[in-house]
């Protein structure tokens, strides 16, 4: 069974960012990651459920130093 972010009863701006990310081709390298992240979150991981709040309520900001971040899926972080 596929995880589903309206399970986990996130935000609508975090649960409609990560749900896009869920579905959109130029993220497939990611989305087994991001599923597996889910899958925690739906089983009651309250530190895969903070990851997602982190990785998706926000866009990492551009400093001085560019871009800086955490690696990973998410609007909040860096992809590979």
């Amino acid at each position: 069974m596929t995880p589903s972010p309206s399970a986990l009863r996130l935000p609508a701006d975090v649960e409609r960012t990560l749900s896009y990310w869920l579905a959109e081709p130029r993220f497939a390298v990611e989305r087994e990651a991001l599923q597996a992240l889910v899958a925690a979150a739906e089983a009651g991981s309250t530190v895969a459920l903070a990851e997602i709040l982190d990785a998706y309520s926000q866009v990492l900001p551009i400093g001085t130093g560019g871009r800086r971040g955490k690696v990973g899926p998410g609007p909040n972080r860096l992809i590979r």
